[in-house]
């Protein structure tokens, strides 16, 4: 069975492939990617249903070649697709982790990476022909493709401007216009599918009416939700602390003696109101790249904990602020940091202000015309994560796919769309 370990698909030079940058990365594409269909459609097998015996495999990849990395319906795709899109810093970003996997250099974080390029390559593929199976008229999608194409040529001051634009890209014209037409046949079979544009037949079969009942339980669960991005999506909020703090690292005052002096200082002079937070803390912040950080984002009282637990080990900070008013400055807390050996050491003195307690909002009440607006748009996105999934795990069971480890891959993912979506609210 053809392999996806990156190591088979490009040897040594991929990491540098997939890392460049995205001028770098397509040039180094072009110069390695051999046209992506120059093998007979005939090469794939007839029955398009019907799954290939496991011990057919070993002549499934004899009659296919070493080129060839999977098949859906009658499209191939190679070892070139692979590696384009790898080098394509926009179809990366489409796939959340795969940069991540790619540098850490660890030949089965690689092999993941390269799994998940070429389901997301099957996945198009799917909905591409989805979007043919819905029965538009090829003319009419020839027409659109034609006419972006001239919409190019003119922004671009002709064909050969173009022409050049698109080799810096990596496609010539005939690529490009099959990447547009593809683009165009996925977008319409995702808008019908999820009922966000009609059909072919110039009807919406798909209906996004979301009920008032389901509107109101789903701001319920989220005002009484225990994390906090839902209770502000809904405009509530609870208790916050605003801290301010001064640095003072330990290096550049040669010591915490030193340290603990300005800290005194400032916690001194600050209460006696010679001296105002802010012009102690542009005085006193060492080292200066560090007097960005003066302000730290509100938090809460659960954040506070973690907060303290994280910066010093224990509840100290978090005990300090809940005792403390608006105003206060506290005395010195020691930080410390592991160094280049790993061991941990005292590394600043740090001296916080609890500048601001924010009182607790109730939330927008349920009546507000925005907010449920925004609470449609965000149920619908999730039905409509369901519905594509859900679409695309028909469309896939009716089609032939190579190897066949890929389509059990895909129909897992899929059809768990909809019971698994998120915010447990279904598909329609």
């Amino acid at each position: 069975m053809p392999s996806t370990h990156l190591s088979a698909l490009a040897g040594p030079c991929l990491l540098a492939l997939a890392l460049a940058s995205p001028g770098e990365a397509a040039a180094t594409a072009a110069a390695i990617q051999a046209p992506a269909r120059d093998r007979a459609a005939a090469a794939a097998p007839g029955a398009p249903n019907q799954q290939q015996p496991p011990d057919q495999e070993a002549a499934m990849e004899a009659i296919l070649g070493d080129g060839i990395v999977a098949v859906v319906g009658r499209e191939l795709i190679r070892r070139d697709d692979v590696l384009a899109s790898l080098a394509s810093a926009e179809f990366r970003s489409a796939l959340p982790g795969v940069d991540a996997l790619l540098r850490t250099g660890q030949p089965e974080d690689q092999d993941r990476a390269a799994d998940l390029v070429l389901i997301e390559l099957i996945r198009r593929h799917l909905m591409t022909e989805g979007g043919r199976n819905q029965g538009y008229s090829p003319e009419m999608i020839a027409v659109i493709v034609k006419r972006r194409m001239n919409d190019l040529q003119e922004s671009l001051g002709g064909a050969v401007g173009t022409s050049q634009a698109l080799r810096g890209s990596g496609y010539d014209p005939q690529s490009f216009n099959e990447r547009t037409e593809s683009m165009l046949l996925r977008q319409t079979w995702e808008s019908a599918i999820t009922g966000r544009a009609a059909g072919p037949t110039g009807r919406a079969n798909v209906d996004r009416f979301v009920p008032p009942g389901l509107l109101a339980l789903e701001y319920q669960g989220r005002l009484n939700s225990r994390r906090i991005e839902d209770q502000a999506s809904v405009g509530r909020s609870p208790q916050r602390y605003v801290l301010r703090q001064v640095i003072l690292g330990l290096r550049e005052y040669e010591g915490t003696d030193r340290a603990n002096e300005i800290a005194a200082a400032i916690q001194r002079e600050t209460r006696a109101g010679t001296i105002t937070f802010d012009e102690a803390a542009q005085q006193f912040t060492l080292p200066r790249s560090m007097l960005s950080r003066t302000n730290i984002d509100p938090l809460t009282q659960q954040q506070v904990t973690l907060y303290s637990r994280e910066q010093y080990g224990d509840l100290s900070l978090a005990e300090w602020v809940l005792d403390a008013k608006p105003g206060d400055v506290s005395g010195p807390f020691l930080f410390r940091l592991p160094d280049d050996r790993g061991v941990v050491r005292p590394a600043a003195i740090v001296v916080y202000q609890l500048s601001e307690v924010m009182a607790p909002t109730g939330g927008t009440p349920f009546v507000d015309p925005e907010l449920q607006a925004k609470l449609r748009e965000r149920i619908q996105e999730v039905w409509d994560e369901g519905r594509t999934e859900r679409g695309l795990y028909e469309q896939l069971r009716a089609t032939y796919v190579w190897p066949p480890r890929l389509k059990e891959q895909i129909l897992r993912r899929a059809k768990r769309g909809g019971a698994d979506a998120p915010g447990g609210l279904g598909v329609q």
